[in-house]
């Protein structure tokens, strides 16, 4: 195992190498997907054209405007609510991932090779749990927003109480329950955002959600592993890592009644506001 004989540092190095070259072939020859109307005529398509040179001219002042309203967008309690708990998610959807094997070793003394079935069996159900939900979430009648806090909350419960309970058999359950649960919040997080915020509005908070994802990836891990350092101890780490999970799903929880009393207007502020 690469783990064994190179440890856990080099091994994610060089899966990180591997995981950036992919992402960078991915991107250069990502092309635009073709258009559903190729055989327009060339007259609709240079009406297309005026109509786009009318509405720069028309909005001349769009760059200051666009700055302006970005800072009050980002002040909106909803949206700031939405982009704290998608900090604290993201703060705790890494870290199992990468201390899960120590974590075993050095708790329950299990072997590397148990500890890797247990890794497996959470990688695996996290890909189900991102499948469940991208299935599942169309015959969904209510919020995406409930369902999202849902599982959040129920990853958290089964992170917090997993230190405690020693034994090899919980941790595979572990494995199993976390995985589907955060890989189904994870699959809707998108959706959610969407359907919270409009599409006009939530696709310039899907970038600031993005920016909260890249900050709790890099913060949680480093945060696990400096507080192992102090304590010799991964269980506070998994303890703070559940409470966080916990509080993503309350905060998430109350966003709908903050849209309520801080509406977007109707989803048009962007835009709108001068």
């Amino acid at each position: 195992m690469a783990i064994k004989s190179l440890g856990w540092r080099t091994t994610w190095r060089i899966y990180s190498a591997v995981l950036l070259a992919i992402q960078l072939i991915c991107f250069s020859l990502y092309r635009n997907p073709p258009t559903t109307n190729e055989r327009a005529s060339e007259e609709k398509d240079k009406r297309d054209i005026d109509n786009e040179k009318m509405e720069m001219i028309a909005s001349n002042t769009t760059v200051k405007t666009t700055k302006t309203t970005t800072i009050k967008l980002l002040c909106n309690p909803g949206i700031i609510l939405w982009l704290v708990g998608t900090l604290c998610w993201s703060c705790s959807f890494i870290f199992p991932l990468i201390f899960l094997v120590d974590f075993m070793k050095t708790s329950f003394g299990a072997d590397t090779a148990t500890a890797n079935q247990v890794l497996m069996v959470f990688g695996v159900s996290e890909l189900a749990g991102r499948v469940v939900g991208g299935i599942s979430g169309e015959k969904v009648k209510f919020s995406f927003t409930y369902l999202y806090a849902g599982f959040t909350i129920v990853t958290g419960l089964f992170t917090c109480i997993t230190p405690f309970i020693d034994s090899i058999g919980w941790m595979y359950v572990y494995g199993f329950a976390a995985g589907i649960t955060s890989g189904v919040a994870n699959s809707i997080m998108f959706a959610t955002c969407m359907q919270l915020f409009g599409m006009k509005v939530g696709n310039n908070i899907w970038g600031y959600t993005n920016v909260m994802v890249a900050i709790g990836a890099v913060g949680g891990p480093i945060s696990a592993g400096k507080i192992y350092d102090v304590t010799n101890s991964y269980t506070i780490a998994f303890e703070i890592g559940g409470g966080l999970f916990i509080f993503s799903g309350l905060v998430m929880l109350t966003i709908e009644t903050m849209k309520k009393k801080f509406p977007l207007e109707n989803g048009n502020q962007v835009e709108n506001d001068e």
